[in-house]
């Protein structure tokens, strides 16, 4: 299996949706145990083309930790989900989904950044123009803003900024009945931007308060065991 953490900082991990479906917890449990088997079998369960597409982006994830082979099919399948919907024209989190989509596109295929990046970065300003304070959109943001090369517009600081906002929002109640895991993920990203601004302790003091909100977060955890923490 790949590292988990140190994989998992180089890609876009999506989060919860408030307005589109909420990712079926059956799809989160397989994936905290980074099940591919199970995954594969939840995603033509689900109703409704934003869940089929939220599942096959969990499954395309696994699969790439696991290396399982067919990540990318999976991916395709779940941007394929989104393209093909209105959804993505009308709904901040379903923007952001497909956005954390193009964006995993690139994880996979360096190589494509030059296609998949326009469009992912196209994504994350539709997700904040249709709803400037949706939690999912701010952190999609922070994500962007995080990967992003200095010289393509990319920024630590700015992506600390959007990853706070996010957890204030989830913490005000944004998010719905999902903000629970949305919020871990979000104090997640808070500490490994704060880890790239020289500030261990706090990064660590994130990870610790993410674990507190979702105990069964396994890249928490694994970035906590891997700074000492």
């Amino acid at each position: 299996m790949k590292n988990f953490s140190a994989f998992v900082v180089s890609t876009a991990l999506s989060c919860a949706a408030a307005q589109a479906a909420a990712p079926d917890p059956a799809v989160e449990e397989a994936f905290n145990r980074l099940d591919s088997a199970r995954l594969a079998a939840l995603q033509p369960e689900m109703e409704d083309s934003y869940s089929r597409a939220y599942a096959g982006y969990r499954l395309a994830i696994a699969r790439h930790l696991n290396d399982d082979g067919d990540a990318g099919k999976a991916l395709g399948l779940a941007i394929d989900a989104l393209e093909g919907g209105e959804s993505v024209q009308s709904d901040s989190d379903s923007a952001a989904l497909l956005a954390m989509a193009y964006g995993y596109r690139i994880a996979l295929s360096p190589l494509s950044a030059m296609r998949y990046g326009p469009k992912s970065h196209k994504m994350v300003r539709r997700a904040l123009a249709l709803d400037g304070e949706n939690p999912l959109a701010r952190l999609a943001n922070g994500i962007s803003l995080f990967n992003t090369p200095g010289a393509f517009g990319g920024d630590k600081q700015k992506a600390l900024e959007a990853f706070e906002r996010a957890a204030a929002l989830y913490h005000a109640g944004r998010g719905g009945a999902t903000a629970d895991w949305g919020l871990a993920e979000a104090l997640v990203w808070k500490g490994l931007a704060q880890r790239e601004l020289g500030r261990e302790r706090e990064a660590a003091q994130s990870w610790r308060e993410a674990l507190a909100t979702r105990p069964d977060h396994r890249w928490a955890g694994a970035l906590l065991e891997g700074n000492g923490s």
